[in-house]
């Protein structure tokens, strides 16, 4: 049996940022996106080709370093 258990004579106050210093809007990652069937298959393999023209054309890599990128198939 599981169950939880409070100290009432601790009393921790924990300092958050006011809505004008942070923004708490929801990130609708593509990953998220995908995960939560929001996405079509067509969708996510058209989003990975764009990763992959980014890595093949755009992204600066340095020369040791081509090994370790990961192309999605």
């Amino acid at each position: 049996m599981k169950h939880v258990t409070f100290n009432l004579n601790i009393n921790t106050e924990y300092y958050a940022y006011s809505l004008s210093e942070y923004d708490r809007i929801p990130i609708h990652s593509i990953l998220y996106l995908k995960c939560c069937k929001k996405l079509s298959d067509e969708e996510w393999n058209l989003e990975l080709e764009k990763i992959n023209i980014f890595k093949k054309y755009e992204m600066i890599i340095h020369k040791n370093s081509i090994c370790n990128t990961k192309l999605h198939l």
